[in-house]
């Protein structure tokens, strides 16, 4: 089962992507519209890469777009994809 710890630095280099931001710039407590400026679309369009976060583990499950999309803060997506990428639905 992946740690918390690995599963944050995968979340926080692909929002450093979509952000083109660098990842050390990026805290758990950001807000991913307010202070990174991902509207509600890219926030959605998050499930993707998220799921290829979660499904490069075993037994990792999907992240629907919906559930990406109702990610507020970076902390709210590291926490989405940890529990996916250990087989858990909310």
């Amino acid at each position: 089962m992946p740690s918390r710890d690995d599963i944050k630095v995968q979340v926080i280099a692909r929002i450093a992507s979509v952000v083109h931001c660098p990842a050390n710039q990026i805290a758990e407590t950001n807000y991913l519209w307010q202070d990174l400026g991902m509207g509600p679309t890219v926030r959605q369009a998050m499930g993707m890469p998220y799921t290829k976060i979660s499904q490069s583990y075993k037994g990792g499950l999907v992240v629907s777009m919906s559930d990406a999309g109702k990610c507020n803060t970076v902390k709210d997506s590291i926490d989405l994809v940890t529990q996916r990428a250990n087989g858990r639905n909310p």
